[in-house]
């Protein structure tokens, strides 16, 4: 018996000992787990550590946002500077890093301890770069995007900062290629410059701060050089009455193709054989600059007795190296004159004396020819309304030997022509015994003039009628009103200011040969007749 009880106590030790090794086995694994449900990349300190820093971003961003967004506001409203954008960014706190990226508007701005990347000319966010948690090293490289002029060098600028709470215990600069020599270099950070770099060159920056937190930045300088001159391709230029506007565009290849260092501005010479003081420029436009199909407008003033002036506008192009492109020039024609449009507007009873022989500048039917402003009926007395404008064409020589062989030779009066003869002769259509028909050697002549089919080339869709030319009664009243007082009178089979007056198309006092052609001179404007 005692052997059994011994064996089975025997029996039951063994059998605790290994549960109880079980046991602690299960409850390592549990640790285990446990631990890495709290430590590890995914643990619970991670997730916490990931959730605070998810929230202090959405923080910052939402800080950053409300800034931009009353920035954009004024943009649109009444204007943003760049020192205003800096000062809304400073007024939350913000640190705008240097600009080191190519694309001038972007620039990175730390908030709240976290980067992000905004565009300044919206502005907005663009990017969330990451936290500003340890060393960052900015570069700037001045130097015209690497191309270099004659004589000029690259600059490398930036600045080496912690953001981890410590301080900047050793900062270096390496040439890791090309022969530059860094002098002056910060051992502990700040503010730096690498400067006299006139090849290729590839220089390694490092930098650690007291909390053992490095980063390392490597800058590559490629040096461009460009010999060869742009060039100017298309000029440009036209007039639109007394504003002259031109523009340019041109390229910066080599005979193979290359691509210099673009163009950079263009420079422009205005001169004239006719104008030749540019008395009509003013004279802050007679030279100038300008960029790449910009449109360079100048409006220009009368001066000596013309109506026209040519002028040459002489434009080069100046890459971003001063290299400097042959000139090419082109000429513009500036005629002193008024639209329709502002005809309309600015002529009237009280204004017409001003505006007599004034040259019309957008009247253009298929015939062409020059056309003035003649004649502001404003009381209908011509019978086509009220406030009727009234334009002349100066007469062309040979248009005018055919109009006269035109008018003599076998006409059959439309009955158009004959309503608008007595429209421009009122004097006439009113005379009820027609007594004075006979006294017109030339009636059939006046009717052929007063027929719009036979002057359909000379009309646009601007005209209501087109004839041959005013009536004596319109001449005689826009003469007078051009003068300023009754020098010459009127009416019918009767003499006019001493001389002879036939009714119809007979124009000028003291000449009476028919089909002849008469000129009376206003300062400089000359009109001229067919009868």
């Amino acid at each position: 018996m005692k052997k059994n009880i011994g064996k089975k106590l025997k029996d039951t030790k063994g059998i605790t000992l290994v549960a109880l090794i079980v046991t602690i086995i299960v409850l390592l694994i549990l640790a285990a787990v446990s631990l890495s449900a709290v430590f590890n990349q995914n643990g619970i300190f991670s997730r916490a550590e990931q959730a605070t820093d998810k929230y202090g971003q959405a923080k910052a961003r939402e800080t950053l946002e409300i800034a931009l967004s009353d920035a954009q506001i004024q943009k649109y409203t009444t204007g943003l500077t760049d020192e205003e954008l800096d000062n809304k960014i400073a007024e939350i706190e913000g640190e705008l890093l240097p600009k080191e990226k190519p694309n001038k508007n972007l620039q990175n701005v730390i908030v709240d301890g976290y980067i992000f990347e905004i565009d300044r000319s919206i502005p907005k966010i663009v990017d969330y770069i990451g936290p500003a948690d340890g060393v960052i090293i900015t570069t700037i490289v001045t130097g015209n995007d690497g191309w270099v002029k004659q004589g000029e060098t690259i600059l490398v600028s930036g600045v080496i900062r912690t953001y981890s709470g410590g301080t900047i215990t050793n900062s270096t600069a390496t040439v890791t290629k090309g022969s530059t020599i860094i002098s002056g270099f910060p051992t502990t950070g700040g503010d730096y410059i690498i400067n006299n770099i006139s090849e290729d060159t590839d220089i390694k920056i490092t930098a650690t701060d007291s909390n053992g937190k490095k980063a390392e930045k490597i800058i590559n300088i490629v040096i461009k050089r460009d010999g060869t001159a742009p060039t100017v391709e298309i000029l440009t230029a036209e007039a639109e009455g007394l504003k002259i506007k031109f523009s340019a565009t041109g390229h910066d290849r080599d005979a193979l193709g290359q691509e210099g260092s673009g163009i950079h501005h263009f420079n422009y010479t205005i001169s004239s054989t006719q104008d030749t003081l540019l008395e009509g420029i003013p004279e802050d436009k007679r030279t100038g600059i300008f960029t790449q199909e910009q449109i360079v407008e100048i409006m220009t003033t009368p001066t000596g007795n013309r109506e026209e002036t040519t002028y040459s506008i002489k434009v080069t192009a100046t890459d971003n190296t001063d290299n400097v492109s042959a000139n090419k020039t082109t000429n513009v024609n500036v005629i002193y004159g008024i639209t329709i449009a502002q005809a309309k507007e600015l002529v009237n009873e009280n204004t017409l004396k001003d505006y007599i022989g004034i040259r019309i500048i957008d009247y253009n039917p298929k015939a062409g020819g020059i056309w003035r402003v003649f004649y502001y009926d404003a009381d209908n007395y011509f019978g086509y309304g009220n406030k009727t404008l009234y334009f002349k064409r100066d007469v062309n020589k040979t248009e005018k030997k055919i109009a006269i062989q035109n008018m003599y030779e076998n006409y059959s009066s439309s009955q158009e022509g004959i309503e608008i003869m007595k429209r421009m002769n009122p004097m006439y259509r009113d005379d009820e015994d027609q007594r004075v028909s006979k006294e017109i050697e030339s009636k059939n002549s006046c009717f052929w003039l007063c027929d719009p089919q036979n002057w359909e080339d000379y009309a646009t869709s601007s005209a209501c009628v087109c004839i041959g030319g005013p009536s004596i009664e319109m001449f005689v009243r826009s003469y007078n009103t051009w003068l300023g007082r009754d020098y010459l009178s009127y009416s019918i089979g009767k003499k006019a200011d001493g001389n002879n007056f036939a009714s119809g198309y007979l124009l000028r006092p003291g000449y009476t040969a028919q089909g002849g052609q008469y000129v009376v001179e206003i300062e400089r404007r000359t009109w001229q007749y067919i009868c």
